[in-house]
């Protein structure tokens, strides 16, 4: 059974326990507490006949007040409610279950001495409420008067054989005292008790368990044969409760005796064919033992009964694959993903079983269907993407996204994948024109004049995207997602005269805007105007230190410290870098920009091997990271690891000059020299203004000349 299948068991398990299953609570104030007042006052005021009067108008009170606490308590909770109760007690001090949860919230804060005093206190308004006094037996428990607990526990028990908490103080108190023959006689007596409530055993069977698990001598099949009587016993006053079954299976099931377990839910199912907990709790165990096809029946049969319950939906749907049921796994997943299409896991599973069945056409039809159907979210569009792509139906996908946008224009991600189809058909030109109509069709939608020019820049129409933007800037001069479209489009082009001219020419409408504040930044970076580009960035922070509402995130932090970087401020861009990490400490981008920038300096390098490792675990396939890493462990003197790393990089970044020009200083190092000087004049063809690559072309020359030389004069 993989990973993911015991999850879903033990979430749908969990899940309906919660949900579905009807049990009974822990005798407790709850139950009394969610009574009327009249009704649950009512035993506890004195029986003989009261006259009307003060007393009379003091209940009427207590009962008024009690309706508000009750309502406080239920939208604010009892510590809210608890000033309005204590008053209730002022007026009618008889309230005995009142008393009991005033002192039981004490003992819950860990304060048994003020709880102590409450239920002591309600005892003397109660005298012969058993419930006050078995809990104050437990006070003692806890308060370690062990001696007395152990009284006032056998006093209840005299009055009361079936208050719970006696029974737990008595054990508890035995038990810290070393009298561990006692404590078994306890238990024994304890099943000698005439009680004929089906709670009291259960009650009693529970709180056994509870206080033997915390002796760490026993094993948890060590409580199976002590512990299953009080279970037998319900089961023979009521043998055909269903709650009982599954409470003794669920005991058992904890203790590890899967078997026994398995066959009380099994007696349980037979006196309710239809409940769905046992059928979970049945089918669980099954495919825990491996009988995939019966545990495949008993979900089916709860399928059945709850067929709008989600993970017993992806449950059922998961076995139904272990069974071999193909076709029944692929229609659930097919309605776990109609029904929860942002559901990552839907689509992951349901793309999986396609792949599995060779159901690729069945999964685009469901895919198109969704999309028509309206549901056209990322993980949809992914999908079908990926089915066309696989398939190489480039045609069908181009046919049916563009009927598709025709009813949805304001949509990006489409266009997105048309434009690469067309890119793959060699369509460019001819689909300027679908554009072009789209465009007139509708005019507003801004997302298409974008597309339009991502078209005209593959095919090198740069001019023509531009003159586009300069139209959209006047149209509509207020939208800021066209200057910014604009400048990315510069820069990808390398304009960045051309960008700066623009920035400078929008001023005004870039200066209320920090997101295009930083990519003015930037342009001023990529122009080498390092003291304009810092200044950007500063004014930028100042405005934020001033701004205690807002602040600044990685991203800017990560694009001041290059800057700072590259003007050779290195403390500088430290500091910004680790202003960054400080918002974001698990940003790969900023870790890998830190750790470069040490192993640069030579400093702090074991940090800088933390920081780097770190980045690779969250893109363990970039390039750029691995070069970090390898360059690292040359500046450690690690030249074999810094050697391995490098030549990844290399192959990652398709020969990068940055990371051709570490593993040249790499190869000199190792000696080997005609190695070192091809790869310094790779770097030289690829960017000839690198730094120090002439003069290391040179030197190089000069060395393998000088040794060339001595070989010949050599005898």
């Amino acid at each position: 059974m993989n990973w993911n299948t015991r999850n879903i068991l033990f979430r749908v398990t969990l899940s309906s326990c919660l949900l579905l299953a009807r049990r009974e609570a822990y005798a407790s104030s709850e139950s009394i507490l969610s009574l009327p007042y009249a009704e649950r006052s009512q035993s506890y005021l004195p029986t003989t006949t009261m006259e009307l009067g003060d007393r009379s108008e003091q209940l009427a009170q207590a009962q008024a007040l009690y309706a508000e606490a009750v309502r406080v308590e239920s939208s604010k909770g009892f510590v809210e409610a608890q000033p309005l109760y204590e008053k209730v007690l002022l007026l009618d001090p008889s309230f005995a279950m009142l008393q009991w949860r005033f002192a039981y919230s004490y003992i819950q804060k860990e304060q048994p001495e003020q709880a102590l005093s409450v239920a002591l206190r309600g005892l003397e308004a109660n005298p012969k409420s058993t419930t006050l006094k078995a809990l104050s037996a437990w006070i003692y428990t806890l308060l370690k008067q062990h001696r007395e607990a152990i009284r006032v526990a056998r006093d209840v028990l005299s009055q009361n054989f079936e208050e719970i908490y006696a029974y737990r103080a008595l054990y508890e108190s035995q038990k810290a005292l070393g009298m561990d023959r006692e404590v078994k006689e306890t238990i024994r007596s304890s099943l000698l008790i005439p009680s004929k409530k089906v709670k009291f055993w259960t009650d009693l069977a529970r709180v056994y368990t509870e206080l033997m698990m915390q002796d760490s001598q026993l094993k948890k099949e060590d409580l199976v044969k002590p512990i299953s009587p009080f279970y037998e016993k319900a089961i023979t006053l009521e043998p055909e409760n269903v709650e009982v079954f599954k409470q003794f299976g669920d005991f058992l099931q904890s203790m590890g005796a899967i078997d026994r377990a398995l066959a009380s839910y099994q007696k349980g199912l037979a006196y309710q064919s239809d409940d769905i907990d046992l059928l979970l709790r049945i089918g669980r165990i099954q495919h825990q033992k491996g009988e995939t096809k019966e545990a495949y029946r008993m979900f089916e049969q709860a399928f059945a009964q709850r067929p709008d319950f989600p993970m017993l939906r992806e449950l059922i749907a998961t076995i139904a694959l272990e069974a071999g049921d193909l076709e029944k796994g692929m229609t659930l997943h097919e309605e776990l993903v109609f029904r929860n299409p942002q559901s990552e896991s839907n689509h992951r599973h349901l793309l999986e079983l396609y792949e599995k069945a060779k159901k690729s056409d069945r999964g685009i039809s469901f895919y198109e269907r969704l999309m028509e159907g309206g549901v056209h979210n990322n993980l949809v569009l992914d999908a079908l993407d990926d089915f066309y792509q696989k398939k190489g139906l480039f045609t069908r996908g181009i046919a049916f996204l563009e009927k598709w946008v025709e009813g949805y224009p304001g949509e990006v991600r489409p266009f997105a994948i048309l434009t690469n189809y067309y890119e793959k058909e060699k369509l460019l030109g001819e689909k300027i024109v679908f554009f072009q109509g789209l465009i007139e069709r509708h005019p507003k939608e801004l997302n298409l004049y974008s597309i339009l020019t991502l078209l005209y820049e593959r095919m090198n129409r740069s001019e023509e995207a531009g003159k586009i933007y300069e139209k959209l800037l006047v149209d509509y001069p207020e939208d800021l997602n066209i200057v910014e479209n604009y400048l990315l489009l510069l820069m990808r082009q390398k304009k960045f005269v051309e960008a700066e001219e623009l920035a400078h020419r929008l001023q005004d409408r870039i200066a209320s805007s920090i997101h295009l504040r930083v990519i003015h930044g930037i342009v001023l970076r990529n122009l080498k105007k390092y003291d304009a580009a810092m200044l950007i960035f500063e004014k930028i922070e100042t405005q934020y230190e001033t701004d205690k509402k807002r602040t600044l995130n990685a991203d800017f932090y990560l694009e001041w410290g290059l800057t700072q970087e590259l003007a050779n401020q290195n403390l500088l861009a430290e500091k910004s870098f680790q202003k960054g990490l400080d918002r974001s400490p698990q940003d790969f981008r900023l870790q890998n920009a830190l750790a470069y920038l040490w192993a640069e300096q030579g400093v702090r390098l074991e940090e800088a091997l933390i920081l780097s490792y770190k980045s690779i675990e969250s893109r363990p396939k970039e390039g750029a990271y691995l070069d970090t890493l390898g360059w690292i462990y040359f500046k450690m003197g690690k030249v074999s690891e810094a050697h391995s790393y490098l030549e990844q990089a290399r192959i990652l970044t398709k020969e990068d000059p940055e990371v051709l020009s570490h593993l040249a200083e790499v190869y000199e190092k190792l000696g080997r020299q005609e190695e070192a000087l091809a790869l310094w004049r790779a770097v030289f063809e690829k960017e000839a203004e690198f730094p120090k690559v002439k003069e290391k072309l040179l030197s190089l020359q000069e060395e393998l000349k000088q040794s060339k030389a001595h070989v010949k004069s050599s005898p």
